[in-house]
């Protein structure tokens, strides 16, 4: 068994309308960011039981880099601007945690609270969060 796909759909940026059809890029992957030079991160995984991993690939579809040390019950996750550690939204247990990925020690921030995104500042110093409260969100 294996989980979606990530795919693209031609667009016009004047009339903000489909020029084409949806298209695959990715065969077996979720939780994709794109980056503003255009770099897809996204987390791979070929099957339900197999490890996921985290991989980057430039607008050519050329694989750049891959991080095998990512959680399997991630549910999003955000990279820090020095790619020194990744923050990680985990669904069981919902849990905030940040990965050194250099030594590969996990912490972890905040546990059993419904958080919806999460983002490094762009010096890499804190992370903003979006809680989940009566339907609404808060940052």
């Amino acid at each position: 068994m294996t989980y979606g796909f990530i795919g693209a759909l031609p667009f016009s940026p004047v009339s903000l309308k489909p020029t084409g059809e949806i298209f695959p890029v990715v065969r077996y992957g979720f939780s994709a960011s794109v980056s503003k030079d255009g770099t897809l991160v996204y987390v791979e995984n070929t099957a339900a039981l197999a490890p996921h991993r985290l991989v980057w690939r430039d607008r050519k579809g050329k694989q750049l880099e891959v991080l095998d040390q990512v959680p399997r019950n991630i549910a999003k996750f955000s990279l820090s601007p020095d790619k020194r550690r990744l923050a990680v939204l985990s669904w069981q247990p919902s849990q905030i945690s940040i990965r050194d990925l250099t030594s590969g020690r996990e912490t972890v921030l905040v546990a059993d609270q419904p958080y919806g995104n999460l983002n490094w500042t762009p010096d890499g110093r804190g992370l903003t969060l979006t809680r989940q409260r009566r339907g609404d969100s808060d940052i």
